[in-house]
């Protein structure tokens, strides 16, 4: 990557330099690898340039990777120098958004109102910030103000602001409002539908999606069977496990990468084929002894603590099997100097509050600090336990909202 860098510069022609270095930054980003972004953006910074799509893409880089204080500082340069576009400030919203910092998306979102036209992609960034951090009236006062510019988009996201906060029946009135939606508001009403054990309204929703694509949507079937376990309606999670085996739907294998010295190393549910899969699995023994001893019994299964015939083996099998997330935090802490940042992308897959909970014992435990990137948020664990997400997404939810 590097050495195609320098062979860009060959003749001082910037153009194609800039170009390549939005690619690869952008590529960084969404890897996301702060091991080659950081070494792109620092080559591109020696010839003195300044281009705002290159520091936009390093800005957002830097935020998925955690590092927002880098972000912050490309944005106020840009901003002090006068080149701050709406893509800009759009892509400093979803960096703070990302990193947790909900309040503040708004109000950089107020400042650039007083400065810039906001486009649909600023409305969608801010209501996402919205969405997480139960920002729900202005998220109203949002929507409401910017009606003239709505999409299918901003309308998916607002259903999701909604939902996730507890408003189902305003956001499944809004889903419907002139007959048009898509299958993502679909999915996000029937998350919010598993929190707040709306069983009528999610069987409902559930098979609405598995109508659509009988084959696709795993993760519908998931949440249907979640949704009746929590509700305590077994004879409708038997009939949801078998119409899943009878469509056969694709599942998605989750699968975690990390960063050591510049190399990506991606371990994959049930896949245990790493050179270091030995030296991992005594790593994971060793930390399943750890949490056992600290009273984390809890964020296991609870067949781990019933079953007394399951043998270590049995569970650390599981283990790597089910927790790509752990298998890649473990094969770090085997890899890297005792204090180093651990940097985990776990893609699309959203944590579940047990793997959340383990992680925040595992920085403490060890002493690091672990990031971790999942769906749109970047998870920063910290040596004293806690995470900057402020255990928001794993909070119970209360009772649905009127």
């Amino acid at each position: 990557m590097l050495v195609l860098m320098e062979k860009c510069k060959v003749g001082g022609n910037q153009k194609p330099f800039e170009i390549s270095c939005n690619v690869l930054l952008s590529l960084c980003a969404t890897m996301p690898s702060l091991y080659y972004g950081e070494r792109v953006y620092e080559l591109y910074q020696k010839q003195g340039f300044k281009n705002v799509m290159v520091e936009g893409a390093a800005m957002l880089m830097f935020g998925n990777c955690g590092e927002l204080e880098q972000s912050k500082k490309i944005f106020e340069n840009l901003k002090k120098d006068g080149l701050l576009d709406v893509f800009g400030w759009n892509t400093y919203i979803k960096c703070l958004t990302a990193n947790s910092q909900y309040e503040e998306a708004l109000k950089v979102f107020s400042e650039l109102k007083e400065k810039i036209k906001p486009n649909s992609i600023t409305i969608v960034a801010v209501l996402q910030a919205c969405s997480y951090g139960g920002l729900v009236d202005a998220a109203r006062e949002i929507w409401k103000e910017f009606s003239n510019i709505r999409n299918i988009i901003m309308k998916n996201c607002m259903v999701d602001v909604l939902s996730r906060n507890g408003f189902l029946d305003e956001a499944e009135s809004l889903l419907r409002e002139e007959g048009t939606h898509d299958i993502f508001g679909l999915c996000s009403l029937l998350g919010a539908c598993v929190n707040y054990k709306d069983l009528k309204r999610g069987l409902r929703i559930g098979h609405e999606i598995i109508q659509k694509n009988p084959n696709e949507n795993f993760k519908t079937y998931d949440a249907l069977i979640k949704l009746c376990e929590v509700c305590g309606e077994n004879e409708e999670k038997m009939k949801i496990e078998a119409l899943r085996k009878s469509n056969n739907p694709v599942k998605i294998i989750k699968k975690a990468e990390i960063e050591v010295d510049g190399k990506i190393h991606t371990f994959q549910q049930g896949n245990f084929s790493h050179p270091k899969s030995k030296e991992i699995r005594n790593k994971l023994h060793q930390v399943y002894q750890k949490l056992i001893k600290n009273g984390c019994d809890n964020l296991f299964p609870a067949l781990w603590r019933t079953s007394p015939t399951l043998s270590t083996e049995a569970k650390i099998n599981t283990m790597l099997y089910h927790h790509s997330e752990k298998v890649a935090i473990c094969f770090g802490l085997i890899s890297t100097p005792p204090g180093s940042v651990l940097r985990i992308n776990a893609h699309d897959f959203p944590l579940h509050w047990r793997k959340h909970s383990a992680i925040k014992q595992i920085a403490k435990l060890y002493n690091r600090k672990i990031l971790l990137r999942e769906r749109s948020h970047v998870h920063c664990f910290t040596p004293d336990g806690e995470c900057s997400c402020q255990d928001k997404p794993y909070q119970k939810a209360p009772e649905k909202q009127v």
